[in-house]
């Protein structure tokens, strides 16, 4: 019966630990490595909006907000999301602690006839609460 009573605790201190280090509601803001701002909200253990300014080559800088809800699963995230018709956003993240980091890309199509297609190519970013 200790044994079991031992076993049981230990278990439970492990789930209690895992559950500490889940991602905390709030705003967590930073960089890119195009040197850009980027900001990530949290809500209920879900990404809820992403804020961010990428360098798209010839196209210039674009500001872009994906308004979201994706999951955050053992603090980690990803999904492609189309904020409108024109964008195709890919992102994902790792919560550890007050930091986050990831990755996003970002593809904007523009143009009626002739349309043009803007990439900002695969963009890492830093960001704490």
């Amino acid at each position: 019966m200790v044994r079991r009573i031992f076993v049981l605790g230990a278990v439970l201190a492990v789930a209690v630990a895992a559950g500490a280090s889940a991602a905390s509601s709030g705003l967590y803001t930073g960089k890119t490595s195009q040197e850009l701002k980027i900001s990530v909200k949290v809500s209920k253990g879900k990404v809820v909006k992403v804020d961010y300014t990428a360098s798209y080559g010839s196209c210039g800088e674009l500001t872009g907000t994906d308004k979201v809800k994706i999951a955050i699963k053992s603090n980690k995230f990803s999904a492609t999301v189309h904020p409108n018709s024109e964008t195709v956003d890919k992102l994902s993240g790792t919560f550890k602690g007050e930091n986050v980091s990831g990755t996003l890309s970002s593809a904007v199509t523009t143009g009626g006839i002739h349309p043009t297609t803007c990439k900002s190519g695969k963009v890492t970013f830093k960001a704490k609460a």
